[in-house]
């Protein structure tokens, strides 16, 4: 199946025709992506600028508050669709509007061709891919930049008190309550 995504509402629709190749992966704390999602942190892929093919965009709109890049996002549910920074091949898409199958995809072709990348540029050319051809988009190293611009004492409480739970666990509905007795916690899935 063709790599796709989409906003919450699907105002937004894209798809790649053949599965593209990342070129990198970006987890982003700077105060833009912040503020404009509401999250401490935002991760992106670098997809090929040419192979997005636009379902819906209806709703997709451009906000510019820096000479560096525009955000792309939805004017019906607000999602942070993409980054662009003006790149001649490149686009940074919200990893947060694909199907986890689609990104699970996407880094498994990533990991196999970074180790090709990093050869060639130690000038190992020749066994850093198979037959010694150049691969259509090389794989760069993933950052998580901006790292100092969110709060650590944010991450630090995620890592100590925090547990991960495949459904939304120790949720309490109206946990500013004023109760006699705490609540019990409940579950909740995805559906």
């Amino acid at each position: 199946a063709p790599l796709s995504g989409r906003c919450l509402c699907g105002g937004v629709e894209w798809r790649f025709s053949a599965p593209p190749r990342a070129g990198q992966f970006l987890c982003c704390n700077c105060s833009g992506c912040r503020r404009q999602t509401g999250a401490q942190c935002v991760a992106f892929v670098a997809l090929p600028r040419e192979e997005v093919l636009w379902e819906r965009e209806e709703t997709l709109r451009t906000l510019k508050v820096s000479e560096v890049a525009e955000r792309r996002f939805c004017s019906g549910c607000g999602a942070l669709v993409l980054m662009d920074y003006y790149e001649t091949h490149t686009l940074y898409f919200s990893l947060g509007l694909m199907e986890n199958e689609d990104i699970d995809r996407l880094l498994a072709d990533y990991e196999g061709r970074l180790v090709g990348t990093v050869r060639a540029q130690e000038g190992d050319i020749q066994n850093s891919h198979s037959g010694g051809a150049r691969p259509l988009c090389w794989a760069y190293p993933s950052s998580h930049v901006f790292g100092d611009s969110g709060s650590q004492a944010l991450r630090d409480f995620i890592d100590r008190s925090c547990p991960r739970m495949s459904e939304f666990g120790n949720f309490v509905l109206d946990s500013c309550e004023p109760t006699e007795v705490p609540k019990k916690t409940a579950n909740w899935r995805e559906s």
